[in-house]
């Protein structure tokens, strides 16, 4: 069995015990939960690492290992967080949004996906424009989770109906606050993994910008996310109208993204458009 197939059953059971948690309300299925997910992102870590030294690369290189970092960074962020704010039961959906996450890697795996970094993709410049790029999109995500959880806490809000939701996550202001705060952190990640890779890209293909798919994409999701910190700083535009628009909009830019790797075009794939 696999460090992937271990961190993968680890998620798994971790999501089932903080549901279990949700039910019972018990102390003790919480901290199995939080355990369970400890072990899993350490494990997952160690895979990270294993692949480094066994390849002696850089081993986040193609879609799938992205989706396997982004998972790793969304169970990390919420044991991380669990320190300074009462979310120990936001696990019920950190643990199965990791989950998912590293299904789709597992999903988007290809075993002759073996393609190495040489040449010139061997520049300094490449791990850090797609460290940038995942912490980005991983910040997304957790944006995304935050925005749900707080369009559920305001829906029972309104209709006076106080449910367990209310007991178990922390107040609206405290999820807003952390729904934008990752949305910043995925702006200012996006923001140099564009110009990072902009460098990367004069380095590799001789021009800083080609209008390949990847680019684009990359540009309108930072183009949106520019919109919605505007649209909150200068119209004080906030709370659900905002929430839902950054719901729907980087749903969008997520599968066009899935799209874009399934029919594969453009030069973000394989050798990046390099011959060994």
């Amino acid at each position: 069995m696999t460090l992937v197939s271990i961190t993968g059953i680890l998620y798994l059971v971790s999501s089932l015990f903080f549901i279990f948690f949700w039910k019972t309300n018990s102390d003790r299925i919480l901290r199995m939960g939080l355990s369970l997910l400890a072990t899993g992102s350490i494990i997952h870590l160690i895979f990270f690492v294993q692949k480094y030294w066994i390849n002696q690369q850089f081993p986040i290189f193609h879609l799938s290992a992205v989706f396997s970092a982004m998972s790793l960074l969304l169970s990390l962020s919420f044991l991380l967080l669990i320190f300074w704010f009462p979310l120990h039961s936001f696990g019920v959906l950190a643990a199965p949004a990791s989950f998912v996450l590293l299904l789709l890697a597992l999903f988007f795996y290809n075993h002759d996906q073996t393609v190495s970094i040489f040449g010139d993709m061997a520049s300094p410049l490449f791990p850090l424009h797609v460290s940038s790029m995942v912490i980005a999109e991983s910040s997304a995500v957790i944006s995304l989770v935050f925005g749900v959880t707080y369009l559920l806490l305001e829906r029972q809000l309104k209709s006076k109906k106080l449910g367990f939701l209310f007991q178990r996550f922390p107040s609206l202001d405290i999820i807003d606050d952390l729904y934008w705060n990752f949305l910043l952190i995925s702006l200012v990640s996006m923001t140099g993994g564009l110009i990072l890779g902009s460098f990367w890209a004069k380095h590799l293909w001789g021009e800083y910008w080609s209008w390949d798919p990847r680019q684009i994409w990359s540009l309108t999701f930072w183009i949106f996310t520019v919109t919605l910190v505007f649209c909150r700083k200068k119209f004080a535009f906030r709370g659900r109208k905002l929430i839902m628009i950054t719901i729907i909009g980087f749903s969008v830019l997520f599968c066009s993204h899935l799209s874009i790797h399934l029919l594969g075009i453009g030069r973000h794939l394989g050798n990046y458009g390099l011959e060994r």
